[in-house]
């Protein structure tokens, strides 16, 4: 898969830089962890600032848009990005095991 920036957007009161992708595929649809791969590879950044927003492709291409947030720092990203019900649920069960 290769990947390159095609626009950047700064955003100072989320602390969080916006930036628009695209992606070209030889084969299937890549999964969200081979997105997220690729993303630290091409934003050099680390995992725990990055968030994978959108991923658009149309019918029959092999390309994709994509939509990532780059943040300052991990405080930033917990402050602003909601957790979805899956991970919430881990947490309440784990807490209740202790």
């Amino acid at each position: 898969m290769k990947m390159h920036i095609v626009g950047e957007k700064e955003d100072k009161l989320l602390h969080r830089k916006e930036v628009l992708l695209k992606a070209d595929y030889e084969r299937q649809t890549p999964t969200k962890d081979e997105i997220n791969k690729e993303l630290i590879n091409v934003l050099k950044a680390s995992s725990e600032v990055i968030k994978l927003d959108v991923v658009k492709q149309k019918y029959g291409e092999r390309s994709a848009d994509i939509i990532a947030y780059v943040y300052k720092d991990k405080e930033s990203l917990k402050k602003v990005e909601v957790k979805n019900k899956k991970v919430k649920k881990k947490e309440v069960k784990t807490e209740e095991k202790k």
